[in-house]
């Protein structure tokens, strides 16, 4: 039916058929795989009700998924008088963001951590702190000034203490995963 020529040439059209069809395949599925959502977690002391864009969301501590690549982020706290804490947070998808807000006792102030867990290259843990310049220290040792990133900062949970001359020291902790920054903006409080 075919001469020899004509079948290596209907072989060769086949194989590059099949082998198209595995690329735009493989894009298909990569591309289904993706995550298409990010999660993010606000805890606050005290408690406070939690809206995401303007829609209320309950109260503190609780967890939310969205899609939404920015939110505005608003706190209200029950304190006398009431206090309102707004943030413009831009999650990437498949990150978790976790949002760590307390009042400065008597003084109606907001401050805290928002922690951004980032897929990347090798894992790595930045700090940037408000006001820039603090010291920060992983597990009570001295690591640098603020901004500050650690590259391939071995996987663990690290307690982070943040000082900076005439704010209220921030103590926390951070968990370094493999292929993941662990990225963290602090807010200092001013001392009294």
């Amino acid at each position: 039916m075919f001469s020899g020529v004509k079948r290596n040439e209907v072989i060769k059209w086949g194989v590059r058929a099949v082998a198209i069809f595995l690329i735009i395949f493989a894009i298909f599925i990569g591309h289904m795989l993706q995550p298409k959502t990010s999660r993010i977690s606000i805890q606050t002391n005290p408690k406070a009700r939690v809206f995401i864009n303007g829609s209320e969301r309950g109260e503190t501590p609780t967890e939310v998924e969205t899609e939404e690549k920015e939110i505005i982020l608003r706190l209200e706290f029950a304190e006398s008088p009431p206090i309102v804490y707004q943030e413009l947070v831009r999650p990437e998808k498949g990150t978790k963001v976790i949002v760590r807000r307390e009042v400065g006792e008597g003084r109606g102030v907001v401050f805290g951590e928002t922690i951004f867990l980032i897929k990347s290259g090798p894992q790595a843990a930045s700090f940037i702190t408000d006001p820039p310049g603090a010291n920060v220290f992983l597990n009570d040792q001295l690591v640098g000034t603020s901004p500050l990133t650690i590259p391939r900062l071995a996987p663990g949970v690290y307690r982070v203490r943040v000082e900076l001359l005439g704010y209220e020291p921030r103590e926390f902790e951070i968990k370094v995963v493999e292929g993941f920054e662990t990225r963290s903006l602090v807010e200092l409080l001013r001392k009294v």
